[in-house]
């Protein structure tokens, strides 16, 4: 009863080799069938960038006015953000890494950007009054590829009041 006869078994094996042989070929199409270019254009880096330079924060009562320039790509601006980082002293860890924990996030239309001369202007109001800040300024692109440009950051001491 379990025996196959040598004629099913032959069968048996063609059809299996037949399986494996049609699995292997269908892999191997998935393999192929992604070769060459495919996917949505990626942007040119070099076109498509933008720095910020010239920047600056002053104080303006309790809020802050953030001036600067784009230069590149200005068209491709999406947002210029404002990130903040409260400090007591000029001694506050120097040397460590920049954590902000306030931001405010403009539009190129609400920082006023100029398309033609790449220069802008904002406010922002921190929450937390400190006696000082360290900020930086990141410029995010519209296409999504691309990394953002990102400004050293800066200490500046809000007036006494």
């Amino acid at each position: 009863m379990g025996i196959l006869r040598p004629m099913k078994q032959r069968a048996l094996h063609r059809y299996s080799l037949f399986a494996g042989l049609l699995c292997v070929s269908v892999f191997a199409a998935f393999l192929l069938g992604g070769c060459g270019k495919s996917g949505m254009p990626s942007p040119k880096k070099t076109q498509d960038t933008f720095t910020i330079t010239g920047h600056a924060l002053t104080p303006m009562g309790d809020c802050v006015v953030a001036r600067g320039t784009v230069s590149g790509a200005i068209q491709n601006v999406e947002f210029l953000t404002l990130e903040v980082a409260p400090i007591e002293s000029y001694d506050d860890c120097p040397g460590c890494p920049f954590v902000p924990r306030e931001y405010g996030e403009f539009t190129a239309y609400d920082a006023q950007l100029d398309e033609k001369t790449g220069q802008f202007m904002f406010s922002f109001c921190p929450a937390s009054g400190a006696p000082m800040y360290r900020w930086r300024l990141v410029g995010k692109n519209a296409f999504r590829g691309l990394p953002f440009a990102t400004t050293t950051p800066r200490v500046m001491v809000m007036p006494q009041q």
